[in-house]
Formats: structure tokens, C-alpha cells, sequence
């Protein structure tokens, strides 16, 4: 197993594990994966016309929890891709390798909600 799927396998590990110290409504916002997350869809990494296209998608798939858990899903990989230099679908594998049935969901419902937060 390369390093670089040693390290994400660890991140999900300290994610996970200072998740469950808080109850299962309560988020971690301030763990640095949701930090650099947020930072990768408002455009922080790829400039504005990512930030745009970012919006565009979010609006349009808002009300959709479907489309929106696709789309968090898809940047998740995308971000974590980029920190990482992993291909796409290492990083699936090894997230959903990495996390239960509930983390993983937990997870998609906090990605979705900072998802919404960018067009509030």
C-alpha cells in the first residue's frame, strides 16, 4: 500500500475518531478535512470559475438530497484527490474501506450541509 493511502486511511481514522467523541448530531466542522474541504468548493484551490461552477451545481441539485449527496461525494474525491495525489477511485475504496455503514454516512450528510452553507 502506497504512503499517500497509509495517510488518507489515517486522516479518516482521526476524523472518525474525534467525530464519535461528540454525539451523532453534533459535526466536527473545525477538523481540518472539513476546513480544506470548504476551501476546495468555495474556490480557494481552483479559482472563481470553479467557485462558480461550484454554485451552479449546488443550486440546481438544492432540494435533491440525491443529486446533492452525488455531488458531495464527487468533490470529496476530487479535494481529497488533489491533497493526496491518489487516484479517484483509491480514495472511494479507501473511504468507504475506512468508515462504517453510519460513519460514512455522517459523513455525506455533513458534507451536503457544507455544501448548502456555501449558497446561504
Amino acid at each position: 500500500m502506497k504512503q499517500a493511502t497509509i495517510d488518507l486511511k489515517d486522516l479518516l481514522s482521526d476524523y472518525v475518531q474525534g467525530n464519535d467523541q461528540h454525539s451523532l448530531e453534533s459535526e466536527d466542522g473545525n477538523h481540518w478535512i472539513r476546513r480544506f474541504y470548504r476551501c476546495y468548493i468555495d474556490g480557494s484551490y481552483k479559482g472563481e470559475g470553479h467557485y462558480k461552477e461550484n454554485i451552479r451545481r449546488i443550486t440546481e441539485a438544492k432540494g435533491n438530497r440525491k443529486k446533492l449527496k452525488s455531488f458531495a461525494i464527487q468533490s470529496f474525491v476530487e479535494f481529497l484527490s488533489s491533497e493526496f495525489e491518489i487516484s479517484s477511485s483509491t480514495i472511494q475504496k479507501t473511504v468507504v474501506n475506512s468508515l462504517s455503514d453510519k460513519q460514512l454516512e455522517r459523513l455525506n450528510n455533513e458534507l451536503i450541509d457544507d455544501l448548502l452553507d456555501l449558497i446561504k
